[in-house]
């Protein structure tokens, strides 16, 4: 008899793998590291990714996580491209490094998916493929079906208050700053997915006040207020 060098007090046993529905879902990057295979001889891209939405409209399993692999090979080469395409990520973007894509341009991007089970030793395991970009996204909430109770709203953004007068003369006209493509840079980031309208969420664009001229004086002889 062995004593195994280990504490298990208190530890929750774990749960049981479960496969999801079957169906299109919104995934969102959250982790992505180049893995090795268990024999060592190749790699593979690890993908921690968290539901978004899914499947169709539903939120019920939205937080949860869902695993994403690829291989990092010569001949998955053509699918390992179309997830970087899906996520916003750009051939220019790409040949800006080299041709070597980068896992940190993944972290927090979203894409659409069909996810699917398939038989894996045994065990019914999710399956994730058909990566697709937001705007293939076909499952807003306000389609004919009828809408589930779990489903989220959209919140509108905030607006600033107004300036004051004073404040509005003095304020700079800013300018934006044209970023140049460098080898090694993060890709901006995607603009959030809204499962509530199954539009991408857009920021308000605030535009600077437009000075007007002075008020003319009144007519010769006459002082306001009085008739």
């Amino acid at each position: 008899m062995a004593r195994l060098n280990i504490n298990l007090s208190g530890i929750k046993p774990a749960e049981d793998f479960e496969a999801y529905p079957s169906g299109d879902y919104v995934l969102q990057i959250a982790k992505a590291d180049a893995t090795p295979t268990n024999d060592g001889s190749s790699q593979y891209l690890k993908m921690t990714c968290s539901i978004i939405c899914g499947p169709g409209a539903s939120t019920d399993l939205q937080g949860k996580t869902m695993f994403h692999n690829k291989p990092l090979s010569e001949k998955a080469a053509p699918f390992l491209k179309k997830l970087f395409n899906a996520c916003g990520i750009t051939e220019d973007m790409i040949n800006a490094n080299g041709g070597a894509p980068d896992t940190d341009w993944l972290i927090n991007r979203q894409f659409v998916a069909r996810v699917s089970q398939k038989d894996y030793n045994g065990k019914m395991v999710n399956n994730v493929d058909q990566e697709k970009p937001i705007e293939a996204w076909t499952h807003a909430a306000g389609n004919k079906a009828a809408p589930q109770p779990s489903m989220m709203t959209a919140v509108p953004a905030p607006i600033a208050p107004p300036m004051p007068a004073a404040a509005q003369a003095q304020q700079p006209v800013y300018q934006q700053p044209v970023v140049q493509q460098q080898p090694g840079f993060v890709p901006p980031p995607q603009t959030p997915f809204n499962p509530g309208n199954g539009q991408a969420v857009a920021q308000p664009v605030v535009q600077q006040p437009t000075m007007g001229f002075p008020a003319p004086p009144p007519p010769g002889g006459m002082v306001p207020g009085q008739s």
